[in-house]
């Protein structure tokens, strides 16, 4: 066992522990626990743990991972499948350390035999970064019995139900083999895997006939286990394996492949070459990707049929050929049967290789920016996740966080301007640094971030990384994995940021930047030598640490004006200036016209913030910003107030769906609300509190779409229409925004989400009687909404870590891994006792219980944590450093 209750750990825990079971006498190891998109790489510590254990007669099984297609990134509809964003190069969605040669990689797929088998659309594609062919086989990991917590039973899917299948099945065959040769050590191992995958069944593409399921996604087939323990005739093709790598090429393309006949009888072969296939995607059915058979490629062999006598090897030699039809760069794969004379002893080969060089892609996507973009980022964020190049960080999130203005912060990177990105590196917390948000489409062998001045000039290396991660969907994830958050960053996800610093060659000291403009470069060198090796991403960006000005403040009927300039990037269309009154903020638009630097502001305040004003203290204040994150600000004495403390009205958010009373609507119990109609389209009801402008958003995840919820403020009920068509059911999820200011939003707490099912059977949908759940004191409803402000979507992008609201720690990394050196952690760590004091404070003591294991019991009353009356908690526990940190 590797894993904890952690859902994550180090490679190099789970290396040692492949070592331990090695020691320990295992005869096989089962690895399911996934990170990032592998490579094959003998160094890496995981892979060479395996080889360790291969090569002393240990068969690995390793999980492919549940993330289908690379191409297959976040969509609200449609992720972590077959259908797809975009065509990859690659289409390699591997986790580590399933693309190690000597380990048997594992697909998932159904549990049907013959015409019906099918792979479950989840289970990831290969092959590895040197185009390699991984998976190796399939085996059943759809709704799979399977123990679960508290002592209970269910069904599972996924390839970690396939990879226990295959473990189990290595053995049997192991057994066998164990019995009837000689064998030991990695020529056992490889014996088990040549017999597991010759004797497969390659599957066969249910949704378009007569195509293959590319061997990217199943490998040799479905595992065939019977069969497997009883051949004694082996066909090995690249790598110890039985399948055939043609990695990248060009023209026609030989391999050989090498039969062995360890049986007593002779066997008669006839080879089925079948038809070499490619990757396609269908258009027609939501970019479906999917194998057709490729015009214009043949295979062909001298010798279509051969005897092999007992005792006996032979090599057969292929041509792949492909005529000037065919069109560079794709994917040619297929598989080869030698069909036996004794049917019992037919066995089967894919092969598969790339036709081109996957150095022809550019691996760095484009900007959001630019036309072409498929991960719409590709720019410049601060210290608080906020793109740059479009407005100030207030500005950009009341442009992006409220709903009505239209823009998400997933494609709000297409308003980037690219001579607007700046940011002001001087240490008050507003963009004093910058981080690119890039995506990757291949893994890349190192990754370079420098700093360029406006000649071009390296003024300084950020950063220098080995073996990133591409960038694609992993599972349970709603973000696309950037570059940070490749496995070389995983303890460090900051790696690639400049705080605006730049080495100072006459002093060797590292000293602020001047202001002006420079250029943030990325370069990337992918696995394939060749011609385009390395590749760059170019992204401009000014140092701006000069404060706008404001000047010719004036209050006159009601209306506000003031004049104001920039000397460095100024404005845009989307900026606002912030009005305070009392303690109530507003933004007023600066109406730029994006390309001067200065201008007029003139405001006309409302009714309500006439009143503010009069009750309040009289005063204005205007505060500016620029594009840089410089501010400046000005008061002005507008009236004689009453001095009065005056809050305007706020009610805290919360939300409740309305459900129809009818037979066919209940709450599941799964806590799910569930409704039946026969009506595609239909009108939904909910409920907030009323006497607020509370902005209510619905979204389906089942067709991808969103809805602006009809707000009734005097009753509280809100409407949407939904639109089905198309679809069996809606499944729909609600929030409810209220403003706290300029650029602040309340988000109410979740609640569980709707599923409406559309039938003829059943009767229309009807809110005439509804059933609605009561809604939460104020003080629950405080202790549970989530606050918004800034680019809070972009808050978990280059974090692994899980965080768990309500709790901090003092010393140490919130929810996260800490490494951290002995002699630096003398504050909390005793090194002579070898104690750990965790110290830290949660923010309601009152409802939050704590255990931290000073014993290995989980119920023992020494692990409970004590709060003081502020939520503080400090507890001593044992600890031994380790070679990995403590």
């Amino acid at each position: 066992k590797i894993l904890g209750k952690s859902s994550s750990d180090s490679l190099n825990n789970a290396a040692r522990a492949i070592y331990d079971a090695v020691d320990l006498g295992a005869n096989a190891i089962n690895i399911s626990f996934g990170m990032g998109v592998d490579v094959d790489d003998p160094t890496a510590e995981g892979q060479a743990a395996i080889k360790f254990a291969t090569d002393h007669g240990v068969f690995v099984t390793v999980a492919t991972g549940n993330n289908g297609h690379a191409g297959g990134i976040y969509d609200k509809s449609a992720s972590n499948g077959i259908t797809t964003s975009y065509q990859p190069a690659n289409a390699s969605t591997l986790t580590t350390p399933s693309a190690t040669p000597s380990a048997m990689a594992v697909a998932a797929g159904n549990d049907v035999l013959d015409a019906k088998a099918a792979l479950i659309s989840a289970s990831s594609w290969g092959p590895t970064a040197s185009y390699k062919l991984k998976p190796d086989i399939t085996a059943p990991g759809e709704k799979v019995a399977s123990t679960l917590l508290n002592d209970e039973l269910g069904k599972v899917s996924g390839t970690s139900q396939a990879n226990a299948y295959v473990t189990g099945a290595s053995l049997l065959v192991m057994q066998n083999l164990k019995r009837s040769t000689n064998l030991t050590g990695a020529q056992l191992v490889k014996a088990v895997k040549l017999a597991l995958m010759n004797a497969a069944n390659p599957i066969l593409d249910i949704n378009y006939p007569g195509q293959i399921i590319s061997p990217r996604r199943q490998g040799a087939g479905q595992i065939d286990v019977a069969k497997a323990a009883n051949l004694t005739v082996s066909a090995e093709g690249t790598d110890d394996a039985g399948s055939v790598s043609l990695q990248q090429f060009t023209g026609s393309k030989s391999f050989v492949i090498t039969l062995e006949n360890r049986g007593t009888d002779q066997q008669t072969y006839t080879l089925d070459l079948g038809q070499p296939a490619t990757e396609v995607i269908d258009t027609a059915n939501n970019k479906t990707v999917h194998d057709r058979t490729l015009s214009g490629a043949t295979l062909t062999t001298a010798t279509p049929t051969f005897t092999l006598d007992a005792g006996a090897s032979k090599k057969i030699t292929f041509t792949l050929s492909l005529d000037d039809t065919v069109k560079l760069n794709q994917v040619v794969e297929g598989f080869i049967k030698f069909k036996a004379a004794d049917d019992r002893q037919s066995i089967s080969v894919p092969y598969m290789g790339y036709y081109g060089s996957t150095n022809d892609e550019a691996v760095f996507d484009k900007p959001a920016n630019e036309e072409g973009s498929i991960f719409k980022g590709g720019y410049l964020v601060d210290n608080n996740h906020n793109p740059l190049g479009i407005t100030d960080p207030t500005s950009l999130s009341e442009l992006v966080n409220n709903p009505t203005n239209g823009f998400t912060w997933q494609t709000i990177g297409a308003k980037v301007q690219n001579n607007k990105v700046a940011f002001s590196p001087n240490g008050d917390g507003i963009s004093d640094t910058i981080t690119p948000y890039v995506f990757t489409k291949q893994n890349l062998k190192q990754v370079i971030a420098q700093i360029l001045d406006q000649d071009d000039k390296v003024m300084r290396v950020i950063d220098q990384e080995t073996d990133t991660t591409k960038s694609f969907l992993e599972v349970g994830s709603t973000t696309n994995a950037d570059l940070a958050k490749s496995i070389s960053m995983f303890l460090n996800p900051d790696k690639l940021k400049w705080d605006g610093q730049v080495y100072d060659q006459t002093t060797g000291q590292m000293v602020p930047a001047k202001d002006g403009i420079y250029t943030y470069r990325l370069i990337g060198m992918t696995y394939t030598p060749g011609e385009n090796n390395m590749q760059t991403m170019s992204l401009p960006v000014a140092v701006d640490t000069i404060k706008p000005t404001l000047s010719n403040l004036a209050y006159s009927d009601g209306k506000l004006t003031a004049d104001y300039s920039d000397q460095g990037v100024g404005f845009t269309a989307y900026s606002q200036a912030k009005l305070t009154i009392g303690s109530a903020t507003y933004g007023i638009p600066l109406n730029h016209d994006n390309q001067s630097t200065s201008g007029t502001l003139s405001y006309q305040l409302s009714d309500e913030q006439l009143v503010l004003l009069k009750k309040g203290d009289g005063k204005l204040m205007l505060t500016i910003t620029d594009l840089a994150g410089n501010r400046s600000e000005a008061s002005i004495q507008a009236i004689n107030g009453e001095n009065k403390e005056v809050d305007p009205p706020f009610i805290w958010p919360q939300v409740r769906w309305s459900l129809p009373i009818g037979t066919d609507n209940i709450i599941r119990p799964d806590g799910l609300y569930q409704a039946a109609t026969k009506d595609s389209i239909y009108t939904v009801q909910a409920m907030v509190p009323a006497g607020q402008d509370f902005i209510v958003t619905a979204t389906d995840s089942k067709s991808g779409r969103d809805y602006l919820g009809n707000l009734d403020k005097t009753t509280g009920t809100v409407t949407f229409k939904v639109d089905a068509t198309g679809y069996p059911y809606a499944r729909l999820s609600i929030t409810a925004l209220a403003q706290d200011g300029f650029g602040d939003f309340i988000q109410s707490p979740s609640i569980a989400e709707f599923v409406i099912f559309t039938s003829k059977k059943y009767t229309g949908y009807s809110n005439e009687k509804t059933k609605t759940d009561p809604f939460d004191d104020e003080a629950t409803v405080m202790g549970r909404a989530k606050v918004i402000s800034g680019a809070d979507y972009s808050k978990p992008i280059t974090t692994k870590g899980k965080f768990i609201n309500g709790i901090a720690f003092l010393d140490l990394n919130n929810n996260k891994r800490t490494l951290v050196g002995i002699d630096s952690a003398s504050t909390f760590y005793d090194a002579k006792l070898k104690t750990l004091t965790l110290r830290g404070k949660v923010s309601d003591p009152k409802n939050s219980k704590l255990r931290i294991f000073v014993t290995p019991r989980q119920n023992d009353p020494q692990n409970e944590v004590t709060f003081a009356a502020d939520g503080s908690f400090s507890m001593t526990m044992p600890c031994n450093p380790m070679r990995s940190g403590i």
